[in-house]
């Protein structure tokens, strides 16, 4: 996603009147939310801005600066915010802190790798503190990045 593209999305959210939501499960099939807390269910694509997220199935669209603490993502792009954990199957990581989960796919281009499990997909840049990565199918500590790990420990 451009630059200009998320300026864009920025400056329209920030037009829109904003309430405070509680959503206990069910489906979002589009359109943004701001500040609220999400509680189960499954989100299909729309722009989560700001928000905590509490268990649920991603499917798609783009989270801002919320704290995302269980739940499955699969695709989209996570903008910024805090990641607590979940299992993580595909989609772009632009941004933020990924505290602790399980990566099975995708890119993580920018932000801080404090803990968590690493399966596979691509190291883009980025910060890694330290995590575990499946290496000839055993789980290795690692303080290095997946991209260093491999260079040294080739499959």
């Amino acid at each position: 996603m451009s630059s200009e593209r998320i300026k864009l999305i920025k400056e329209t959210l920030s037009k829109i009147d904003r309430k405070f939501t509680i959503w206990e499960d069910g489906t979002w099939h589009g359109g943004p939310w701001f500040d609220g807390i999400w509680h189960k269910g499954t989100w299909k694509h729309g722009h989560f801005y700001k928000g905590t997220w509490k268990k649920g199935t991603w499917e798609g669209g783009s989270f801002h600066e919320g704290t995302w603490e269980d739940g499955s993502w699969r695709g989209g792009a996570f903008l910024g915010g805090m990641w607590k954990g979940g299992d993580w199957y595909g989609g772009l990581f632009l941004g933020g802190t990924w505290e602790n989960g399980h990566w099975y796919g995708g890119s993580f281009h920018e932000g801080t790798w404090e803990n968590g499990y690493w399966y596979g997909g691509e190291w883009k840049g980025g910060t890694w503190i330290k995590g575990w990565i499946l290496y000839k199918n055993e789980w290795v500590e690692s303080k290095v990045s997946p991209d260093i790990f491999f260079k040294n420990n080739p499959v």
